[in-house]
């Protein structure tokens, strides 16, 4: 078990070093290649003259006949145009949306006035209902109807719009109260006010003085009118619009402000990179120290374990040795021992 940890703390160990030495040659060659840049970068602009000779300045002629062509032309639409001045692309882009997104919305009204009016009721046009409901193009152009500019430039408000005051237009409630409005006759109604008014009169036979005084008088009036409660169909679209416009920018607004603290939660969670990487840094920076020291100990270890190495095999050299010297003597005692014997038997 303990050869099995040694085996595999030297397999880590081995696989640090290797990854600091791969490391350490990495930063050199960077740091090799960023010197070698900025020598090159600082050469070259060393070889960047200074002397820059100013062009000279030429008006051809055409170009001043230009822009008094723009200036004629402008000048003739101004006084074309009567009111405040709106430029070209905002009068296009009302223009459009009269047509291709206020036309089916207009057709929405005019179907409701066909079959609810009064004959004494008018039926407005495209033109006056824009108007009415301030999406006209001097309101657009002004800028001030946050509802006038959704509905001109988006087409989602167009589209959801269209499909709402469509549905409210056919809803039995709305078409209830249109039924009473088309069914409604007038009747009479008298009201009765209180008129002050002075009574003037002279007093007196030989002295004459004015004596008018002031009374208050009942005056009854009848006008033959409609019932209270009943809608016509320009007040009844007219709502239905209003309360679409208002419950659009309601939930715009809120849908904003979500946005905006989603991007500041988003813009928060972005400043933190520059923190975290730095915290990346101080914690590799730490993982160098500690490997540069490991590095000092593990050089150290090696060292401690080659000079064990080198003395044991210098102690294996002196023992064999001084096995080989003890082994000599006993030899030459045999052999002085067998030579008496020899000398004898002669």
């Amino acid at each position: 078990m303990k050869n099995l940890k040694k085996i595999r703390l030297g397999d880590v160990e081995r696989a640090y070093l290797l990854a600091l030495r791969v490391g350490v040659l990495a930063i050199a060659t960077v740091s090799l290649l960023c010197a070698g840049y900025f020598v090159v970068d600082a050469a070259w602009r060393m070889f960047v003259s200074t002397n820059v000779a100013v062009e000279p300045t030429v008006i051809e002629p055409a170009e001043v006949s230009a822009v008094m062509r723009d200036f004629a032309e402008a000048n003739d639409a101004t006084e074309e145009q009567e009111g405040p001045q709106i430029p070209a692309f905002i009068r296009e882009r009302h223009a459009g949306f009269m047509q291709q997104a206020f036309a089916p919305y207009y057709r929405v009204y005019a179907a409701a006035a066909e079959q609810y009016n009064k004959s004494e009721d008018e039926t407005l046009t495209a033109e006056q209902l824009a108007d009415r409901l301030g999406y006209s193009l001097e309101i657009y152009a002004s800028g001030e109807s946050p509802v006038a500019k959704a509905f001109v430039e988006e087409p989602e408000f167009q589209r959801q719009s269209l499909a709402a005051l469509t549905a409210a237009m056919a809803d039995p409630a709305s078409v209830q109260l249109l039924s009473q409005y088309r069914d409604a006759e007038r009747v009479e109604r008298c009201t009765t006010r209180n008129v002050r008014r002075t009574v003037r009169q002279i007093c007196g036979y030989y002295y004459t003085y004015d004596c008018s005084y002031t009374e208050t008088v009942p005056t009854r009036r009848c006008e033959m009118v409609y019932p209270d409660g009943i809608v016509s169909p320009l007040a009844a679209f007219t709502q239905a619009d209003q309360a679409f416009g208002e419950l659009w920018i309601a939930e715009a607004d809120r849908n904003d402000r979500a946005a905006a603290e989603a991007i500041a939660e988003r813009h928060a969670t972005r400043a933190q990179i520059g923190p975290k990487l730095i915290l990346a840094l101080q914690v590799i920076g730490g993982f160098l120290v500690i490997m540069f020291f490991f590095l000092l100990v593990s050089i150290e270890r090696h060292m401690r374990a080659l000079a064990t190495e080198t003395a044991s095999a210098a102690k294996g050299e002196e023992s064999s040795e001084a096995l080989v010297e003890s082994s000599k003597p006993r030899k030459t005692r045999r052999s002085r021992r067998a030579a008496p014997e020899t000398s004898n038997e002669t």
